[in-house]
């Protein structure tokens, strides 16, 4: 962003301030000022104050490491509000603490309002007049997630799915031994479909597969009929053929989309691709990673991919399911994310066939030209670092009905067996060939036709690809894969009024209208991940001794001559850091600040209650008395005070939870009136 794009942008966002808000920021920064004020005037006086080299050092100079993480955070998060910056941290910290930290920030005009987007958002955005020097010195990866750079030996992962899993999956699936709906999930979830996945956790098994595949029926990859599965090869093919870490990524996203970890949004898949992406970036750095690091990385990445995660506890079940983070390590608890390298298979073929026909692999039996026609020809019969398959009659018979060749088998077996194959198989693979050649079975349309329309099926030239052959004179097989084709050619031609075919006609992938293979995102063009990148090996901001100029800015306040009470007014704006220059210290123009009542000032209490219910901007931090005589803290939205004399109640909103409760005033010790925003 060129300096006059920022000065432009800086001076829109000070527009956005309301005129009481706007006025109590200029006068802290810019001393006495008279009323009425002229708002370009001094948007120009706080703009030559902000781009001034020696007021920007003494800005730096006051942020501390607290501040740099929740910059840092708000800058990884892109516009957040300020209820999404503080929700980053909440049940690690204080939320009151948390939130006046960011309203600080706020005044201190660190981060100002958005520009342009509208009364239903009010984001929170870098100061940009200051934004290159945050970059370059204060924002920083570790400030948010302040990982450890060592590896525990001890991380154990879930094996996760992965394409073994998926094979053998669409294997049963191709082999007709699943059938639809609930009656396959049951045989998914049998002893004799989980032993042969050994390498796999039994309970683990239960979630993975039945999720694989809900996975394969919503990819098309199978279409579930009314008793059968049938299988689209090319889509299976498809997904076998796609490189590790998009098969992964694929699997994450619909796996995601199964649990319903998110909630709905447009454009989904393309939004939880974008998720994952995110975490696989931040996670290659920041690989161990505590419970609220975990989730402020999940959160961050559903921020940055406009998406809302429904339960925390829920998405970090998934990710140690599917294998991206570790279990627990160590009595902290640390879990480990798994760093994933994509790299292509280069290890060539370890494909075994044995005498009894059992097809043996280790690594994956891909043929030269991308095919993978394992799932076709065999049987699985064991999953493992070693998986097991079994050529016999029927799975080489279901791999002749789903269009496999002889030539393509052939082909198939001795490029990934790297050797030709044994006669005796060559010929009994051929024999199959000649008992399945032997008898054809013709799935198509009968049609009984006159003397008029049979002259017209055997005459036309267009219509004969259509027709599978003639029973009868006047009896006629037709395609059902192209039916309308041949009706529309035999309505033109010959003015027939057809008829609809007599019978139930069963489903079938070719016509049930199959939609386009979908999209698996890529990390181009997410300019988050450009972001991380540049401040990845930033270092964290360390603590460090009080700015010498901090003294010099005490006494000028002591040396001036004001009251108690303004005094320490500029005290308390001096260490909240609001006060950075001498030349703001001039005599006030009014109290600002918190204002209190405590213990037995009655009246004190209903005057700030009162004044909190009438303000849109002021929000109350109260010390509710319990039963043991201890107090707790809670910060809320005053929205009405019921009663009348001293019997009163206080109708409040509990913040963060957004909760309505009823709060007796006798219970009340303190009351603070707080700065909700600026």
């Amino acid at each position: 962003m060129s300096g006059k794009d920022a000065e432009s942008l800086w001076e829109k966002s000070l527009g956005c301030l309301h005129d009481d808000v706007y006025f109590q920021v200029a006068r802290n920064y810019l001393g006495t000022i008279t009323t009425p004020f002229h708002k370009p005037q001094l948007n120009r006086q706080l703009t030559t104050l902000f781009s001034n080299e020696n007021f920007i050092e003494r800005v730096m100079a006051f942020i501390s490491p607290w501040d740099a993480t929740l910059i840092s955070a708000a800058w990884l998060l892109g516009n957040p509000t300020q209820d999404e910056l503080c929700a980053l941290f909440t049940g690690e910290m204080d939320y009151l603490h948390v939130h006046q930290s960011v309203v600080n920030l706020e005044e201190r005009l660190l981060l100002v309002p958005v520009v342009d987007l509208g009364p239903s958002r009010k984001a929170l955005m870098i100061n940009p007049l200051l934004i290159k020097r945050l970059q370059d010195r204060v924002i920083s990866f570790q400030a948010v997630f302040p990982f450890s750079s060592t590896i525990p030996d001890s991380a154990v992962y879930q094996h996760g799915p992965d394409i073994r899993m998926l094979r053998a999956l669409i294997c049963m699936h191709a082999q007709g031994r699943l059938q639809p709906g609930e009656k396959g999930l049951r045989t998914l979830r049998s002893n004799a479909v989980l032993a042969m996945f050994s390498a796999w956790d039994e309970h683990e098994l239960t979630i993975l597969l039945p999720l694989l595949n809900h996975m394969l029926v919503r990819l098309s990859v199978i279409h579930e009929a009314q008793r059968e599965t049938l299988l689209n090869v090319r889509r299976s093919e498809w997904i076998l053929a796609q490189p590790p870490q998009n098969l992964l990524l694929l699997m994450l996203i619909e796996g995601a989309i199964d649990q319903q970890l998110f909630s709905q949004t447009m454009n989904q898949r393309q939004s939880i691709g974008d998720f994952f992406l995110l975490f696989q970036e931040i996670t290659s750095t920041c690989r161990v990673v505590s419970k609220w690091d975990l989730q402020r990385i999940c959160y961050i990445c559903a921020a940055r991919s406009s998406l809302t995660i429904k339960r925390n506890q829920e998405m970090v079940a998934f990710l140690e399911l599917m294998g991206q983070v570790s279990h627990p390590v160590g009595p902290s608890g640390v879990r480990v994310a798994k760093l994933f390298l994509p790299s292509e298979n280069t290890a060539a073929s370890s494909v075994t066939i044995d005498t009894d026909f059992t097809i043996s692999y280790t690594n994956e039996p891909i043929s030269a030209n991308g095919k993978d026609l394992l799932h076709l020809i065999a049987m699985v019969r064991k999953v493992d670092t070693v998986c097991n398959y079994e050529l016999t009659k029927e799975s080489f018979r279901h791999a002749l009905d789903l269009g496999c060749s002889m030539v393509d088998i052939e082909k198939y077996l001795e490029e990934v067996t790297t050797h030709p194959i044994a006669q005796a198989l060559k010929g009994l693979l051929s024999q199959w060939v000649q008992e399945f050649n032997s008898i054809r079975i013709f799935d198509g349309i009968t049609v009984f036709a006159n003397e008029r329309v049979s002259r017209l099926i055997d005459g036309l030239p267009a219509i004969q690809e259509h027709k599978i052959t003639c029973i009868a004179a006047g009896i006629y097989l037709m395609s059902r894969k192209t039916e309308t084709q041949w009706r529309t050619i035999l309505s033109d031609a010959g003015t027939v009024l057809l008829p609809h075919s007599v019978g139930e006609e069963h489903p079938s992938l070719e016509n049930s209208g199959e939609s386009a293979l979908p999209t698996i995102p890529t990390a181009l063009g997410n300019p988050i991940l450009e972001r991380i990148k540049s401040i990845r090996l930033i270092p964290k901001l360390s603590e460090k001794e009080p700015p010498p100029f901090l003294d010099e800015l005490r006494k000028k306040i002591h040396s001036l001559h004001v009251n108690k009470h303004e005094e320490e007014d500029l005290l308390a704006k001096l260490s909240r850091k609001l006060i950075v220059s001498p030349s703001q210290i001039v005599k006030s123009q009014g109290r600002s600040g918190t204002v209190v009542a405590s213990g037995f000032d009655f009246q004190g209490k209903i005057n700030l209650i009162k004044a909190a219910v009438a303000s849109t901007n002021d929000i109350l931090e109260i010390h509710l008395v319990d039963d043991e005589g201890g107090t707790r803290a809670i910060l809320v939205e005053a929205n009405e005070l019921i009663g009348t004399n001293r019997d009163f109640n206080l109708r409040v909103t509990l913040l963060p939870e957004r909760e309505e409760k009823i709060l007796s005033i006798d219970r009340i010790f303190l009351v603070r009136k707080l700065r909700r925003s600026i």
